[in-house]
């Protein structure tokens, strides 16, 4: 009698512990791939037009998948009317990874072939990066999901600004909590 009242019980706990295996085919969860992709923790977020000399622009540009050659960086310039003043030009190119970015108006008065003195406050710069993979392959903005463009916490390293300001027109702890330099509305 007891056998019979214990046979339910194993049959239960044998389905029960058998049932935790997992099935590659049911499994919902997405494969995790190391993308060719750069990342730019931006920490300087604009320049300061009262400080030429010293401003700096940039932050820790890193690649996740340890996967990238080269990154071509372009910028393009915005005056204050918000008129574009030319085409991308090409900035710099990096091919030591992770590297501390650190972007000065001289340089960007170099890329675009102006005199620094030319840049004014209200000055708005775009950036467009792109990665070289070990492979050839060649990935832009235009190449990342519509979920990594959209999101700045993703902290891409394909298009992102910064601006030319005046100390007076800035509050440095206000800017470092509202200002998006990975804003898409350029």
């Amino acid at each position: 009698m007891k056998k019979i009242f214990f046979a339910p019980i194993f049959t239960l706990l044998f389905f029960a512990f058998s049932s935790c295996e997992t099935q590659d085919s049911l499994d919902p969860r997405p494969l995790i791939v190391d993308g060719q992709y750069v990342r730019l923790d931006i920490t300087k977020k604009v320049l300061t037009s009262d400080h030429l000399d010293t401003a700096v622009f940039g932050g820790a540009l890193t690649t996740p998948g340890n996967n990238v050659q080269s990154y071509d960086l372009y910028v393009r310039r915005h005056n204050v009317n918000d008129v574009i003043t030319g085409n991308y030009v090409k900035l710099l190119t990096i091919t030591s990874f992770p590297t501390e970015l650190a972007i000065t108006p001289q340089m960007i008065a170099d890329a675009l072939s102006i005199p620094r003195s030319d840049l004014l406050a209200g000055d708005v710069f775009t950036f467009l990066g792109y990665s070289k993979g070990f492979d050839g392959t060649i990935v832009d903005y235009n190449k990342l999901s519509a979920t990594v463009k959209a999101q700045a916490g993703m902290k891409q390293g394909y298009k992102f600004m910064t601006k030319l300001a005046s100390d007076t027109s800035i509050n440095n702890e206000q800017l470092n909590l509202y200002f998006n330099n990975y804003q898409l509305g350029l």
